[in-house]
């Protein structure tokens, strides 16, 4: 470790009410030949935070940037940070496209050197609790060699400090699409991206990707020499979006067009109860950061459940994680829920069945007598199980609704569900 080391008031590796992750992932992640991911002990579940502005916390609040970790790890597994965000061109203050979001009167830049003097820190914070980290960044940069010898620099910070096995994964940048100097020229980013994080695994040995480009026909080609692809979830402020989630592994992965695995590093969650921030008042609620925000119970059980059973590695945002100006535990349903029912219900090896289902709905075990099914009840498809279900259990956004056996129904106003069980 580089030499900080922030105390463990309470608590024990895998204890829910203590500091360190109450879902803690063991040894180097890792993606197996058929794309599904993988810790020391073999298939899990993915599901990490997001905290956008650890490295500036770590920086300018130490205090807040402890509780920002520990709230994390009561709720779960990892965190995705940024290493850096806005400081365009290596100039503080300049971000064509998030006009003062980062900078100005959000005053929430990390520059090159910020991240050099406090990503090692900001390592040992999170791995002293027992978090694995995803990273990615946000800036454009002056030319190509500017751009690899940042990444170099975090890998070299990384290796130095003894965290390989705490960085679980690496973007090449998020959202390139936006914010990346080849915006209009997609293949120049592909080509750069490859290059920098093939040499970035050859130093760290995690997981990399390329960064997401949506969830449209870009994912796979963006993947191009990555070990995932890389995705962020469709913003509709309908239950569309949730099919969406579904679609991007029925297109690559159930259709066999990749053994890749599946990243997904900005799954929504709630801005409530801050109201969301609009470009034309972007500072209108400190805490209201999260774009379409998803303050739904349901369409984020959905969310989780539907990625899980199809072998998606998942982090869920919020609106504070945006700029952290407020607790990132402070908006209502989904922090903690969301990983609290998924590591309850879902088997940690689904991602395994995922990948040898013969129905893209109802997700099929290889001994071809257990099955998962998560979906909206708008879809009816619970209704319709390719065979007879004996014992099943049948879970909500509210937690475990009934377990027993045979066909499933439902009281009025449920919108999502989770079934785990047996064929008859």
């Amino acid at each position: 470790m580089s030499g900080a080391n922030y105390l463990l008031l309470s608590g024990s590796a895998g204890s829910a009410g203590g500091n360190f992750a109450r879902y803690p992932l063991k040894g180097r992640i890792y993606l197996n030949p058929r794309g599904v991911w993988c810790d020391a002990d073999g298939p899990c579940l993915i599901f990490f935070h997001s905290a956008f502005q650890l490295i500036t916390l770590v920086a300018t609040d130490k205090p807040e940037a402890v509780r920002t970790v520990r709230a994390i790890a009561r709720a779960g597994s990892g965190v995705r940070f940024f290493t850096r965000i806005g400081a365009d061109f290596d100039v503080v203050g300049r971000h064509p496209y998030f006009s003062d979001t980062f900078w100005g009167k959000g005053n929430r830049e990390i520059d090159s050197t910020m991240c050099r003097d406090y990503l090692a820190e900001t390592l040992d914070l999170c791995g002293d609790h027992g978090l694995k980290v995803f990273t990615t960044m946000g800036s454009m940069s002056k030319n190509d060699a500017v751009e690899y010898d940042f990444h170099m620099m975090v890998a070299d910070i990384v290796v130095a400090s003894g965290h390989t096995e705490t960085l679980a994964g690496a973007e090449h940048r998020n959202e390139p699409d936006q914010t990346s100097q080849y915006t209009g020229d997609p293949p120049k980013a592909w080509t750069l991206a490859k290059r920098t994080m093939q040499d970035f695994k050859a130093k760290v040995g995690c997981v990399i990707t390329g960064g997401s480009w949506g969830d449209n026909d870009m994912v796979l080609a963006s993947a191009d020499g990555m070990d995932a692809m890389d995705t962020h979830a469709n913003r509709s402020p309908t239950p569309e979006h949730v099919r969406h989630v579904h679609t991007v592994w029925n297109t690559y992965k159930f259709n066999g067009r990749s053994n890749k695995g599946i990243w997904r590093g900005e799954d929504p969650g709630p801005n409530d109860p801050y109201v969301e921030n609009t470009r034309r008042e972007p500072h209108a609620s400190i805490g209201g950061d999260m774009f379409v925000g998803n303050n739904d119970p349901d369409y984020q059980f959905a969310d989780t459940m539907v990625a899980a059973f199809t072998g998606q590695a998942q982090c869920w945002l919020n609106g504070p994680a945006v700029r952290q100006y407020c607790p990132i535990d402070s908006t209502a349903w989904g922090f903690l829920e969301c990983p609290e029912l998924l590591h309850t219900f879902m088997p940690k090896d689904v991602g395994v069945w995922a990948m040898q289902t013969p129905n893209p709905s109802w997700i099929i075990a290889p001994d071809n007598k257990r099955f998962v099914y998560a979906g909206l009840t708008a879809w009816g498809q619970y209704t319709r199980p390719p065979r007879p279900i004996g014992k099943r259990r049948v879970v909500t956004a509210a937690g475990l609704l009934s377990d027993g056996s045979g066909p499933v129904t439902l009281p009025e106003g449920v919108k999502s569900l989770l079934i785990v069980g047996e064929f008859a």
